[in-house]
């Protein structure tokens, strides 16, 4: 819900200088209750506030998708779609990539949380799947993904050690863990005192907003994915116009050489002591094709042309 992330929203704007989206998903806070809340339909609304932000021609100014909770199941899967969509794309396209990603005591799976709820339940894990779970939420297997993108993000994961929905060591730092493995440069934890809706409240408020801020100077530095695409593209396309026209002056200077180099002659006919032409000069006619009929020949028998070099 919005309402409840309001110290954090206001944080962002007045001690972070961040502009902020605030999405509140179908049946969460005063949203519409779908008949579809679910992990797809969660993803959607992400997807469509995506979409929005895309529209609006901020496309200059780094983004970073922030979630908490299962918000930040939300925002690893929007992440990965969002690198799905640009694979491949060159140039501008990919100026819609987000930059970073903060991740605040999020799920590492719809499997793990049950786990925890019902330790008994790993007794029958390998069932732990559709159709018994409805929704999977594999943000580990998704933070795998976005780890082995050639555009992998900065993240920066945010976890209560007393988190008592998600229970760190099963979720918020196993993910922490799958980043470190795939993005080890690119990623960063903090640890905070406290539970699940504790950050920011109390003395851990500035802790965050240092945190972060020290986080949005990373992103800053490191500069939109988009326009490094670009700038590689635009040098690409440079260095491929110089090698043409490279080419294009050594062809027209091997034409001007040949052009100034003598012009061969053909060498005279040989002829044997008799005056007849050698076939060396022509065997066929150039004018029907015809065979001559022997070296002494002078004319096609044919039609009648004279012997090339006679």
């Amino acid at each position: 819900n919005i309402g409840h992330n309001l110290p954090v929203i206001e944080g962002l704007f007045s001690k972070c200088k961040a502009n902020v989206l605030a999405v509140e998903y179908r049946g969460f806070g005063v949203s519409v209750v779908f008949d579809d809340v679910t992990e797809e339909g969660l993803l959607k609304d992400a997807q469509a506030a995506h979409d929005w932000y895309r529209q609006q021609g901020l496309d200059d100014l780094p983004l970073v998708l922030y979630g908490k909770g299962i918000g930040g199941a939300v925002a690893i899967g929007l992440m990965k779609n969002c690198l799905d969509q640009t694979v491949g794309v060159p140039g501008m396209a990919s100026a819609h990539r987000p930059s970073a990603l903060v991740v605040e005591n999020a799920p590492c799976s719809m499997a793990e949380i049950v786990l925890s709820r019902f330790p008994l339940a790993k007794h029958v894990r390998t069932l732990l799947k559709p159709p018994l779970l409805f929704d999977e939420w594999r943000s580990e297997r998704r933070l795998g993904d976005i780890g082995r993108s050639s555009q992998a993000p900065l993240v920066q994961f945010l976890c209560s050690a007393k988190d008592e929905v998600f229970p760190p060591l099963a979720h918020t730092k196993r993910l922490f863990r799958t980043a470190m493995y795939w993005m080890e440069e690119t990623v960063s934890l903090c640890e905070f005192v406290g539970g699940h809706d504790d950050i920011p409240i109390g003395n851990e408020a500035e802790k965050l907003w240092s945190t972060l801020n020290t986080f949005f100077t990373k992103v800053s530095e490191r500069g939109l994915p988009w326009l490094q695409q670009v700038q590689a593209a635009q040098l690409a396309q440079q260095a491929a116009l110089e090698a043409a026209l490279a080419s294009e002056n050594a062809k027209d200077k091997a034409s001007s050489e040949a052009a100034e180099a003598p012009t061969a002659t053909r060498p005279p006919a040989a002829a044997d002591e008799n005056g007849a032409v050698s076939s060396r000069v022509a065997l066929f006619c150039s004018q029907c094709g015809d065979k001559f009929a022997n070296d002494s020949a002078r004319f096609c028998s044919q039609c009648g042309a004279k012997r090339d070099g006679s």
